[in-house]
């Protein structure tokens, strides 16, 4: 044990009298961990925890199709058609099946239009997921006829674009060229499955 601290001493007393390489030394070896932390941190939240809000994530399963390609050969997807989704579906070998895809879209007209994130998704999105809003109601159960003209909005938007204020929800609102019903807000934090948190 003294021996130890006799060679720590002096590894002290060396880096002092160094003080240019003590600083690279030490400033590397903290951009090290800083960067292991937060890369150990991603790998937790994109493969080993759920998303937020999932009510029973080890009863999701995302479905992806094999397609070929002459030039590059087999690759998998999870794009579809409207066609193969309803084919999966009517083949009650799940108990509910969604589908969604990310697009960028306009919210307002003129001065007042603001760019948002967006994902179109089936009726029975939400419901996949056991997702509550956090206000209003989300779309009906797809058993039913499909809302076309129906948003909800996330927290973050719904907070940054309207201010929060709760008389939006019911209300119309332009996205794109069309007029939508803001239904409710989604809970927040929420994200698609590609873990892509949008605003409406």
């Amino acid at each position: 044990l003294s021996a130890f601290g006799r060679d720590l001493r002096v590894a002290v007393r060396r880096l002092s009298t160094a003080r240019v390489v003590s600083a690279v030394a030490i400033t590397t070896l903290a951009v090290g961990i800083g960067l292991n932390a937060a890369l150990v941190g991603l790998i937790d939240a994109l493969l080993f925890r759920p998303p937020l809000h999932v009510a029973n994530p080890e009863r999701v399963v995302r479905l992806e199709s094999l397609s070929q390609d002459p030039l590059f050969g087999y690759f998998t997807s999870s794009k579809t058609n409207a066609s193969t989704l309803e084919d999966v579906r009517r083949s009650n070998a799940f108990e509910r099946v969604a589908g969604f895809t990310a697009v960028s879209v306009f919210v307002g007209r003129g001065e007042d239009a603001t760019e948002a994130s967006a994902a179109l998704v089936t009726p029975a999105f939400f419901t996949v997921f056991g997702v509550q809003p956090a206000r209003g109601v989300f779309f009906r159960d797809d058993r039913d006829p499909i809302d076309e003209d129906r948003v909800v909005l996330s927290t973050g938007f719904w907070t940054q674009k309207y201010g929060g204020d709760p008389r939006v929800i019911e209300s119309r609102i332009i996205v794109g060229n069309a007029s939508y019903m803001v239904s409710g807000i989604a809970p927040p934090g929420f994200a698609t499955p590609q873990l892509r948190h949008v605003d409406l």
